[in-house]
């Protein structure tokens, strides 16, 4: 148990805009937050739909891509450990724009939107 909560609190750090909050608030953030491991290729978020978390990455890469109409993938990014992916939607329960995928194996922390807005 506290391997997971040492990956989510290194996880956390690693964020710059919570790098220097207090030790009481990261926890706080954290308590909530789960480490789930993933595959290459896993899809972790669709462009259009909303999602319920804010996904750190802890481990490896997750690749951002837009699809067409027509189904052409475009890549417009990569994150990596200490990046985030849907804040904005996570907060207000919004659509994420982009598929997020994961690039090779890797680990996530999901941060559920209670622990962010309390």
């Amino acid at each position: 148990m506290g391997d997971k909560r040492d990956t989510i609190a290194s996880a956390l750090q690693a964020v710059p805009w919570l790098a220097s909050a207090e030790p009481a608030i990261l926890l706080d953030i954290g308590v909530g937050a789960r480490v789930s491991p993933v595959q290459h290729k896993q899809t972790l978020a669709h462009g259009g739909r909303a999602i319920d978390h804010l996904i750190v990455i802890a481990q490896g890469q997750i690749e951002l891509s837009l699809s067409s109409a027509v189904g052409k993938r475009r890549v417009v990014g990569i994150l990596g450990p200490g990046q985030v992916f849907g804040l904005i939607a996570a907060i207000d329960g919004s659509a994420v724009i982009h598929d997020a995928e994961a690039n090779g194996p890797g680990a996530v922390v999901l941060v559920p939107r209670a622990c962010l807005l309390q």
